[in-house]
């Protein structure tokens, strides 16, 4: 539930201390620019980890390294929640009770990629769009 579309939902988050932090982090450490796309509930939620934020990954998760020679962390993130791409990951989920998208699924995910330069633009667009709505969040947040 923490991963929302672009960011993460920083309230009412699960903390870990230190050794399951470790654990969690054996393989990789998320890092900011880094990308986590939620396996379930809901399937296809992508958020990009900003500056600061420390994360620990829980089950259900992928976290996605951008090689930023070829790709731009902030446009990938929006191109992963692009109506196309979620609703290529919707079909691809299976479960009975709880829609799951698996592992496999995702590495076969195909990326069209306009130029390195291209995608800085967007993504440095639309992340401003999305700073601005999450800063009128907090102003409204302070004002309740």
């Amino acid at each position: 539930p923490n991963v929302g579309k672009g960011r993460l939902v920083l309230t009412n988050v699960h903390r870990v201390n230190s050794d399951v932090y470790k654990k969690r982090t054996l393989r990789a450490i998320p890092e900011e620019d880094d990308i986590i796309i939620a396996r379930e509930a809901p399937v296809g939620n992508a958020a990009i980890i900003q500056k600061k934020q420390k994360v620990c990954l829980g089950q259900r998760v992928v976290l996605l390294k951008p090689n930023k020679a070829l790709v731009d962390p902030n446009f990938l993130v929006y191109y992963l929640l692009s109506n196309e791409v979620q609703h290529h990951l919707k079909i691809h989920t299976n479960g009975a009770v709880v829609a799951h998208l698996n592992v496999a699924d995702i590495r076969n995910l195909s990326v069209c990629l306009p130029s390195l330069c291209e995608q800085k633009k967007i993504g440095k667009s639309l992340k401003i769009i999305d700073d601005k709505i999450e800063l009128n969040r907090r102003i409204n947040d302070n004002l309740n």
